[in-house]
């Protein structure tokens, strides 16, 4: 079964690259953060097979839509930098 996601916006980078700000799924386990990039089925149900752990103290309720967190660090992304590519809209690129 798929845990309880929200959706947390912060900004994303790559290698020291910076691309923006981007909404990401985010769950808690066993109390910590985090970031939700990809999600995999498998029999026991959603997991998540790329994220990162964030850190609570710069973690923030903000109640926007969609986003309902605010993540005031860059994340640095955890994938291949094609992955990453296919997350930006075209004309951002």
């Amino acid at each position: 079964m798929k845990p309880i996601v929200q959706v947390v916006r912060h900004l994303l980078m790559k290698d020291g690259k910076m691309y923006g700000h981007f909404e990401t799924d985010m769950i808690f386990r066993d109390g910590t953060p985090l970031l939700v990039f990809e999600w995999v089925s498998t029999p026991q149900g959603e997991v998540p097979s790329l994220s990162v752990e964030l850190n609570p103290k710069y973690l923030h309720h903000i109640g926007w839509s969609p986003a309902k967190f605010l993540y005031e660090h860059p994340v640095e992304y955890p994938g291949p930098i094609e992955k990453l590519i296919e997350r930006i809209p075209p004309e951002a690129r």
